[in-house]
């Protein structure tokens, strides 16, 4: 089965049947574009490759993220730590915030 039945046709400037003579066409312009940019895309990766880091640079690197992860880790754990005793001092807040309450109305139920 075919990808496309419908290609556009530069010459005749529509859309036009994908026929075998216009597949081939379509195709042959495909491969010289290519073929004409392939040594500027080589030159340029060649280009882009030497400006890579070397393998130390990458180890220290990964050693320098490391050590932020392990910081990060450390500084979440205190955070977690502190939220957990916040969050308890305040139930023990709330908990005596409502005896006293309690005990308010049932004075006044009392008296």
């Amino acid at each position: 089965s075919e990808a496309r039945e419908l290609a556009w046709d530069v010459e005749r400037q529509c859309l036009a049947p994908l026929e075998p003579m216009l597949r081939l066409r379509l195709h042959n312009e495909v491969l010289t574009k290519i073929e004409r940019r392939l040594p500027s895309a080589l030159c340029t990766a060649a280009k882009a490759v030497s400006q890579w880091p070397c393998e130390d640079q990458l180890s220290t690197r990964t050693e320098s993220l490391m050590k932020d992860c392990g910081r990060l880790l450390e500084t979440k754990t205190e955070v977690t730590q502190v939220h957990f005793e916040k969050a308890a001092e305040l139930r023990r807040e709330v908990m005596l915030f409502e005896a006293v309450e309690y005990l308010e109305l049932h004075s006044a139920e009392a008296s």
